[in-house]
């Protein structure tokens, strides 16, 4: 018989796996396993972007029912972009007022109204609920679920770690003799600093909630703008039925870094198939740090050729 075709799809309709059955009774396997028949012009498209079952009699159904087995365990539900309330400009008023409580809390410490230790609990609950508040922006706070509160927490102990060494390099000073005050422009101005540390959330929690892969990079991250880095990732839907997004680096109101700029025109758009990000001009100068990361987004390749998994 001539060769047959066949696509396994998950519960949303999109093609995961793809086989070629030499023989009617491989035919019949992959049928049992789940797989449906398609035409080869719709296999030679899908075998660019999914990943192929090398048939070995028994071991591919045996692969195939696991991999279906996978695909029907309860997942977190993917929402159509729509859905999500995304308030940008909640985002920035949210961070206009958490500057002016910084700004507040500089004050009452140089005056000596609080002490260092209130002053820093004060802190840590402020950065705490803007990190919070940044996933429930983009994504509003019914829809948050376990995932969304466990980045919550990473992001918070990640400031929190930069926050007590700021905390100690200020208990250092305040135990010095020739001790005179706090400076409460300069505690300010690095207090504001955290101002734009949530939205690096906000952006991850509504590629998350789409159902996009990880992209390569989100503002604030590996660029020299850092986290006074206004940018956004500007994502339109294609196909989303099939994971087909296109998604574009937004630049910010300010003026924007080497990095940014790079973004802008690399991936303009960076275009997502099938839920993969496709092969686009890999440049070390899209960061920072000069290290490049591969288009799967599992290796990162540093200066010295060097390459490490992505955690």
């Amino acid at each position: 018989m001539n060769e047959r075709y066949f696509g396994l799809q998950d519960e949303s309709g999109r093609f995961v796996r793809i086989g070629v059955a030499e023989n009617s009774n491989q035919a019949s396997q992959f049928e049992q396993a789940g797989f449906i028949e398609i035409a080869k012009e719709l296999f030679d498209r899908l075998k660019e972007f999914v990943e192929q079952v090398p048939f070995l009699e028994l071991g591919a159904l045996i692969l195939a029912l696991d991999f279906l087995r996978q695909l029907r365990t309860p997942r977190p539900l993917r929402m159509a972009l729509s859905q999500l309330p995304i308030n940008r400009r909640g985002l920035f008023l949210q961070q206009v007022a958490f500057k002016e409580r910084m700004n507040n809390l500089a004050v009452q410490l140089s005056r000596g109204d609080i002490t260092l230790d209130e002053w820093a609990g004060t802190m840590q609950e402020e950065i705490r609920q803007h990190t919070l508040q940044g996933r429930v922006l983009a994504v509003g706070k019914k829809n948050l679920d376990a995932n969304d509160l466990l980045e919550v927490q990473r992001d918070t102990e990640e400031q929190l770690m930069y926050f007590e060494n700021w905390r100690s390099e200020l208990a250092v000073d305040y135990g010095k003799e020739d001790f005179e005050g706090f400076d409460a422009k300069a505690l300010a101005r690095r207090g504001r600093l955290y101002a734009n540390a949530n939205r690096k959330g906000f952006e991850i929690s509504i590629t998350q909630k789409i159902g996009l892969p990880r992209l390569p990079v989100y503002p604030t991250q590996r660029s020299d703008c850092g986290s006074l880095c206004g940018c956004h990732w500007a994502i339109f839907p294609i196909e989303p039925r099939l994971g087909h997004y296109d998604c574009y680096w937004g630049l910010g109101d300010a003026a924007s870094c080497d990095q940014c700029d790079t973004r802008y025109n690399v991936w303009n758009p960076l275009k997502v198939r099938y839920g993969k990000i496709m092969p686009y001009y890999n440049t070390p100068l899209l960061y920072s740090d000069g290290w490049s990361i591969s288009d799967d987004n599992s290796i990162l390749f540093g200066p010295d050729s060097g390459a490490v998994p992505v955690k």
